[in-house]
């Protein structure tokens, strides 16, 4: 536990915001727009709401997977890692825009430093913009060969879209999957995808994130 004169502070951990703006901020988060024109959210809280703790990433994992399914969203990556000394759960994750009349994905990439008096969390979002899907035909031209017959079978199985409208409300009901064209080493042919752009955040807090001495002394949050 920490001493009155050793309280956790929002900003013990802290991403490096020299290139950021501040968009607004309370006592106990700030959020800003980063260089890559993206919003982080920083913000600690106290520790609850998990039924599991770091030292099981296979029930964090679970934990995460019910919620995307909940949410119709999918996991793109998920571990539970090491950054500057400290235990920390990571993980992107991809869900349908929240814009209304979209049909692009939503990226969300998350830091948790789950400490026994306190939680900090980091989210780094991107919304797919304009004319979306390139990245994935791109991907699946280059990459995925498919078979006369399984071509046939997809004709024969396709159901017909009535309009423009009744594609959009499939697209938006259909659950979101994991596809090959998330996988890393296909960011450097799209670097302006927000995927691409979530990682590139995440990998350069991992390298310049701030943790206050005080934390690496503070035990980890145990169930």
């Amino acid at each position: 536990m920490f001493f009155n004169f050793k309280k956790p502070k929002l900003k013990d951990i802290c991403p490096d915001t020299a290139a950021w703006k501040v968009y607004k901020k309370d006592k106990h988060s700030i959020m800003w727009l980063t260089d890559l024109q993206c919003p982080c959210l920083l913000r600690m809280y106290a520790p609850g709401g998990w039924n599991f703790d770091l030292s099981s990433p296979e029930k964090a994992r679970d934990f995460y997977e019910k919620q995307c399914t909940e949410n119709k969203g999918a996991i793109v990556e998920f571990g539970v890692e090491n950054i500057k000394g400290v235990e920390t759960l990571s993980g992107i994750f991809k869900y349908h825009s929240p814009e209304e009349g979209s049909m692009g994905k939503m990226y969300i990439g998350i830091f948790f430093f789950a400490f026994e008096s306190v939680f900090y969390q980091v989210n780094f979002e991107a919304l797919e913009v304009g004319t979306t899907g390139i990245r994935e035909n791109i991907v699946s031209i280059t990459t995925e060969k498919m078979d006369e017959q399984k071509l046939k079978e997809l004709a024969e199985n396709a159901i017909p879209f009535t309009s423009f409208e009744d594609m959009r409300k499939r697209a938006k009901a259909a659950k979101i999957v994991r596809t090959k064209s998330d996988d890393r080493e296909y960011d450097e042919i799209s670097p302006d995808h927000p995927l691409t752009k979530v990682r590139a955040l995440m990998d350069r807090f991992r390298e310049t994130a701030h943790v206050a001495p005080k934390l690496l002394k503070t035990a980890p949050y145990r169930i």
